[in-house]
């Protein structure tokens, strides 16, 4: 109901309860909310980025390679593109090492 807009006296005359238990009821989802993000931050997160990493490293590889092969114009073309992709693993690493991102960034 919260999440419709309803204020907590709303949400307490509808149900029929007082006030205080929507809050307390609030509170409680606000801290295990706040507990599963932290458990995502320790036990998911630093294994999602290392595989992410480990993909990028591979994309870039692959991309040097076949920049080494292609024509000069599109040499500088996918130069330009592993430029934006290093970036992105350095924003990557600053997310992960400052414990998050307040931003949203999109890459390429």
């Amino acid at each position: 109901m919260v999440s419709k807009g309803k204020s907590q006296s709303d949400i307490a005359r509808t149900l029929q309860v007082a006030e205080s238990t929507i809050s307390n009821d609030l509170d409680y989802l606000g801290e295990e909310s706040k507990q599963n993000i932290q458990k995502y931050i320790d036990n998911i997160l630093p294994l999602e980025y290392e595989k992410t990493l480990a993909g990028l490293t591979a994309i870039l590889k692959e991309m040097w390679s076949a920049s080494e092969k292609a024509d000069i114009d599109i040499r500088e073309s996918v130069i330009v593109s592993q430029r934006g992709l290093f970036h992105e693993i350095r924003f990557a690493q600053r997310c992960l090492y400052s414990r998050g991102c307040n931003e949203i960034h999109i890459g390429l």
